[in-house]
């Protein structure tokens, strides 16, 4: 095994490299037909993708409703800060933008 590698976003889990030269598995341990694993590790990976999409949606839909709570409380219009405000017209185009 090689450095782990340093990722941005989610880092629950560590990502590294292997690398594996001259190894020899018994025929019982193969999985599949020889010479397409490379296409079996891709349809794994693609079950994994639906998960990291839903992942990054709720991290997306967090940030926005963090955001907003900024917002609301930190914004000000006639020195008062915006919760104090019954209009959503501005955060309406936060939330849109």
């Amino acid at each position: 095994m090689v450095k782990k590698k340093n990722k941005l976003g989610i880092r629950s889990s560590d990502t590294c490299s292997i690398g594996l030269n001259n190894v020899k598995v018994p025929k019982e341990n193969v999985l599949g037909e020889e010479g397409i694993g490379f296409k079996i590790a891709m349809e794994t990976l693609n079950g994994g993708r639906i998960g990291i999409a839903s992942q990054a949606l709720g991290i997306a839909q967090a940030s926005l409703e963090a955001s907003v709570k900024v917002f609301k409380r930190k914004k000000k219009h006639f020195d008062a800060p915006n919760i104090k405000f019954t209009g959503q017209f501005n955060l309406n185009l936060l939330i849109c933008q």
